[in-house]
């Protein structure tokens, strides 16, 4: 895939609660590559009118961060999911 045909340093990919693609997905996709870790953020959510208020009141982001000169950690991944898993931006 498209990840793994990048020749790059650093690979940082944006996700928010809106993805489609499963979170653990991308980011057993993305640990592959090297050194993954994931920095998250709450957001309130954008509301286009007050009189169109929405199910959800916030959104989660996360930005995902590879190293790919560094060495994959066995436990990276899980770690990553964890991460996210606690923010509340996916349920198990």
């Amino acid at each position: 895939g498209l990840i793994n045909r990048l020749r790059a340093n650093w690979i940082l990919v944006s996700y928010s609660t809106e993805g489609i693609m499963p979170v653990d997905d991308l980011l057993s996709i993305l640990g592959e590559r090297g050194e993954l870790s994931v920095v998250v953020k709450n957001y309130k959510r954008y509301r286009v009118s007050s009189q169109r208020p929405s199910p959800k009141q916030h959104t989660t982001e996360f930005v995902a961060i590879v190293n790919t000169q560094a060495e994959t950690r066995p436990s990276q991944v899980a770690d990553a999911v964890s991460t996210v898993v606690e923010s509340g931006l996916i349920v198990r």
